[in-house]
């Protein structure tokens, strides 16, 4: 089998540390077995079995807003990671693969983005 993880390395030296976390850490975001994307309610379980983190999951049965302007204020929360904003959220459809990222503008404003 290949495996292929995709991840983001998130600590201190790193994007001015954002999340004010102590060392490093590495957030999964993609699990790729021989080829195929596995969705991330699966992959989640997959790599928490090897110790290793995935990126907060928010919502596993989303459903699209109406508009852009909704969806900025979605973006808009508190990080799950630690106790700061979050920098935004990544909506993903499987079955088209289709994904895109929504960033916060909270997030932006704060860090002079």
């Amino acid at each position: 089998d290949t495996v292929v993880i995709q991840g983001e390395t998130i600590g201190e030296g790193i994007q001015k540390n954002k999340y004010n976390i102590k060392g490093h850490d590495l957030y999964v975001f993609n699990l790729i077995i021989n080829g195929k994307r596995v969705d991330s309610v699966k992959a989640r379980e997959i790599v928490n079995e090897y110790n290793l983190k995935f990126v907060p999951i928010l919502d596993e049965d989303f459903i699209l807003l109406d508009n852009v302007d909704d969806m900025i204020t979605y973006a808009d929360g508190k990080s799950q990671i630690c106790d700061t904003l979050r920098e935004g959220v990544v909506i993903r459809n499987y079955d088209k693969n289709i994904s895109f990222k929504c960033i916060s503008n909270k997030f932006l404003l704060k860090h002079n983005i």
